[in-house]
């Protein structure tokens, strides 16, 4: 079930003679990949292009906020974090839309920082940080101490050089209304593998990829002999996970 976007007017008819092509290839093999992604949206085309003119707006403000912290000689006294709450799926998958699934366009979000005093112009860094490190790390810059109730941690320690966090849970609980067609899953990321699972769906398999070799998840290795001591290695880092994070099902 794709979201409208609807673009200022002034951007309606922004890239119109952009070429938009399909994110998913008939070629692909979609057979160990979920159902409910399968069917691509009759207007898929006109929802990626309007995705992209309405994100203009948003760069447009933002330009108005850097002019002016620059025009007031501010800026590089100003930590600037651009982030998002979640990724968003464009036809990937064999036709997925929205987010709410354990792949990687939807699990993976922008981050941009801009301090001069700390970030480097123009570096990438590789470690992996979410989008609850946001609030500790704003917290260590102000020189408050982060409540230890907070599962996030600050990411500045990642920034001096030092090794980011190793693993971490992914989930999603299926809504009551069962609006959006996507079961609960119950995911772990590490640097290089994930394991997908589906708890509450017997008719799901679950997951296994590597993102080195496979980074668009089109190769499921869950249920291959040569992964079993990989799958048993990731069976254990979700339990551990879920167990530091109190995890539990809603009401």
């Amino acid at each position: 079930l794709p979201i409208s976007f609807t673009p200022a007017k002034r951007h309606a008819n922004l890239y119109s003679d952009i070429e938009i092509k399909s994110q998913h290839n008939p070629h692909d093999n979609l057979r160990t990949k979920a159902k409910w992604g399968r069917k691509m949206d009759e207007n898929w085309k006109s929802q990626i292009l309007n995705y992209y003119r309405s994100l203009v707006a948003v760069d447009e403000s933002i330009g108005r906020v850097y002019k002016t912290l620059e025009q007031t000689g501010v800026l590089d006294n100003t930590v600037i974090i651009f982030a998002g709450d979640n990724g968003y799926f464009h036809g990937e998958h064999g036709g997925m839309w929205d987010k709410r699934a354990a792949y990687e366009p939807s699990m993976r979000i922008p981050l941009i920082m801009r301090y001069t005093p700390l970030v480097r112009h123009e570096t990438v860094c590789e470690e992996m940080v979410l989008n609850i490190d946001l609030a500790p790390t704003i917290l260590e810059l102000a020189g408050i101490p982060v409540p230890g109730s907070m599962q996030g941690q600050s990411w500045l320690s990642v920034l001096k050089g030092h090794p980011g966090r190793k693993s971490f849970l992914y989930e999603y609980f299926q809504e009551t209304d069962r609006k959006y067609k996507r079961p609960t899953v119950i995911a772990v990321r590490t640097k290089q593998w994930k394991y997908v699972t589906y708890p509450l769906d017997d008719s799901l398999t679950a997951e296994l990829y590597n993102l080195s070799t496979d980074p668009e998840e089109l190769n499921n290795l869950f249920g291959n002999p040569r992964y079993v001591d990989i799958t048993k290695q990731m069976k254990r880092e979700l339990a551990l996970l879920k167990k530091k994070t109190g995890f539990r099902y809603p009401p």
